[in-house]
């Protein structure tokens, strides 16, 4: 039922959390899609100590589009992000990428890495999975 909720609601928003769950979370630290299409919805599946901070790498022109950091409040507070358990945004949605510009994060075919760690700035640690979007 909560992720029934968690669902519509992102149909309303351009990104969405489910913050409550029952019992202990288990399973790897993140989890997204193979694939995402230019009519889907990115939803990313967030383990126990995933870290506070999230990014998305557009890998064909190595956009930066950095969603939750320590240093300032971006979607959310880094701390409610550290006790999320899925983070849900829609493929049309606009963020502001690393030169400060506004752009569409899936606006072009290709890799996306999502980036999940405690410090987005050391690149040695962290979370990391990969998605094709195929526009």
């Amino acid at each position: 039922m909560k992720t029934v909720a968690a669902l519509a609601l992102a149909a309303i928003c351009a990104c969405s959390i489910e913050a409550v769950e029952s019992g202990p979370r288990r399973g790897p630290p993140i989890t997204c899609p193979k694939e995402l299409r230019s009519t889907g919805t990115l939803i990313v599946g967030l383990g126990p100590r995933h870290g506070s901070e999230m990014a998305i790498l557009r890998k064909s022109d190595s956009t930066l589009f950095v969603l939750v950091s320590n240093e300032k409040v971006l979607i959310m507070p880094s701390k409610v992000f550290a006790t999320v358990p899925l983070m849900q945004f829609n493929v049309d949605a606009e963020f502001p990428a690393g030169d400060g510009e506004t752009q569409r994060m899936f606006s072009s075919p290709g890799e996306y890495e999502v980036i999940v760690s405690n410090d987005l700035t050391d690149s040695a640690r962290g979370h990391r999975c990969t998605i094709q979007f195929t526009g």
